[in-house]
């Protein structure tokens, strides 16, 4: 019996470096997500990583969330939280299938490891609002790079697109 490997979807190792990033009257960072089809629904499953506390979410298709357990899974990272900290001169995150760390101008916030979480298929920049404030944030600059792909803000967007289009 000849076995197929099933490559996992998304990227499997990268690190996403931005710098001078804050925000306003709302919650904002960087989002990595991916699916599982066990889970009902398919929706993706998120870890956020915002000026001032991580945590874990999952987003259905009318908006609606449910975080931790409540999730449909069991989350992994630390139960994070920092007062006061709404800008950065630059906040980095490592993915090495499943190990997460996560540094704010230079502090380590988060170290951890989730097996399950072991590709990502959905990264980005969330902001997070409520119906009291109108939230901005801001970001001078970002550098992605994996294995294979490096983008800064010096690359062309539409080629940088298209290869990421391509690999998918």
């Amino acid at each position: 019996m000849i076995k197929r490997q099933v490559r996992n979807p998304g990227y499997e190792t990268f690190t996403i470096i931005v710098k001078n990033l804050g925000e306003k009257h709302g919650d904002f960072g960087i989002a990595i997500g991916r699916r599982f089809p066990e889970l009902p629904g398919n929706w993706p499953f998120y870890y956020l990583f915002l000026t001032h506390k991580l945590y874990s979410v999952r987003f259905d298709i009318w908006g609606g969330h449910a975080f931790g357990k409540s999730s449909g899974r069991e989350p992994l990272n630390p139960d994070t939280l920092w007062l006061n900290t709404k800008e950065f001169e630059s906040m980095e995150l490592r993915f090495n299938k499943g190990h997460i760390q996560w540094f704010a101008d230079g502090e380590k916030r988060a170290d951890f490891k989730d097996p399950e979480f072991s590709s990502v298929e959905i990264l980005g920049f969330v902001v997070i609002v409520n119906i009291f404030h109108v939230g901005h944030a801001w970001v001078d600059s970002f550098k992605f790079s994996d294995q294979v792909l490096s983008v800064s803000p010096q690359a062309k967007l539409a080629t940088t697109w298209g290869t990421l289009k391509q690999r998918q």
